[in-house]
């Protein structure tokens, strides 16, 4: 059994993650007769993108024994605490290990959640807060990059989500090509106001305009979401009613 370490993870599309490598949270908010629920944040929505099997640290034990069944259910994160459809992890999960897989562990593009999505990230987006920079660029240390900060996502944590999803990222909408197969994606930053919206307006002819919330929620519960309650709405701010 290998623990995952976000910091030292590459992407699972190119470079197979061992079959044996599992994510445990440390902080679980309950346990339901059906598994363990945890804390949405950024390392979590990783490991599900990365279709990793995700446990409550009490499957660490050291009084459980390989083939104790009960205890291993019982361990199993099932969802995060902003999930509206449990089971994400175990759909995730799935996904990587289609039938007819490639002998090296790899996944066939087709099974990834976002593998239809050309993306473009667009406007200003989180940044870490200033006591967490550091010198030279202000770029943190690798430990406090995956371990500071669990809510915020940045323009490249955002990437490294949608990549490992199967999702393609272009730098401007400009930059779409002309498919019909593919969905075109134009992200701003989650929780986006009024003003967000309007900036990126002027690429709503050529795809999509949804708050980053959207790719959460699409993650956490491994489901493609509708588009419409992520979008901007003519008398609201925008974004994901509710949140």
């Amino acid at each position: 059994m290998k623990l995952f370490q976000p910091h030292t993870i590459i992407n699972p599309n190119t470079s197979p993650l061992p079959k044996d490598t599992i994510a445990i949270v440390t902080d679980a908010e309950y346990a339901t007769c059906d598994g363990v629920i945890a804390p949405r944040s950024y390392c979590y929505l990783l490991a599900v993108a990365a279709g990793l099997e995700i446990r409550d640290v009490a499957y660490l034990s050291p009084s459980k024994t390989t083939d104790d069944e009960n205890v291993g259910n019982k361990t199993a994160v099932i969802a995060d605490s902003q999930s509206t459809n449990w089971g994400g992890p175990q759909r995730a999960v799935s996904a990587r290990q289609p039938r007819g897989a490639e002998k090296d562990g790899a996944s066939p593009p087709s099974s990834l959640l976002l593998h239809k999505f050309v993306v473009c990230l667009w406007g200003e987006f989180d940044s870490f807060s200033r006591r967490q920079r550091r010198g030279g660029g202000g770029r943190l240390s690798n430990s406090s990059f995956w371990e500071e900060e669990p809510l915020v996502y940045t323009k490249e944590r955002l990437v490294r989500l949608l990549s490992y999803c199967g999702a393609t990222v272009c730098d401007v909408p400009k930059s779409f090509k002309d498919d019909d197969k593919v969905d075109k994606i134009v992200l701003i930053r989650c929780k986006a106001n009024s003003r967000d919206f309007r900036l990126a307006q002027k690429f709503w002819t050529q795809g999509v305009v949804v708050s980053a919330d959207w790719l959460l929620d699409s993650i956490g519960d491994y489901e493609v979401k509708a588009f419409d309650d992520y979008m901007a709405c003519r008398n609201s701010v925008g974004g994901k009613k509710g949140r």
